[in-house]
């Protein structure tokens, strides 16, 4: 979890998103391989936890 802290906190991830950052690397998705193309992957955050941090955003 230390590892996880120190590179959210180095990619400008905001304190009250940190439990969605630990939730997303608990996932169990690998990791990207490298390769000499371009592909990007992409987590999608829905349900209350997306809407909690929409609804703080907004006010």
């Amino acid at each position: 979890m230390e590892k996880c802290a120190v590179i959210a906190v180095m990619a400008g991830c905001r304190p009250e998103h940190f439990p969605v950052i630990l939730a997303l690397g608990e996932s169990g998705r690998p990791s990207i391989p490298s390769s000499t193309t371009s592909f990007a992957g992409m987590m999608v955050v829905s349900g209350l936890i997306r809407n909690e941090k929409r609804k703080r955003r907004l006010k």
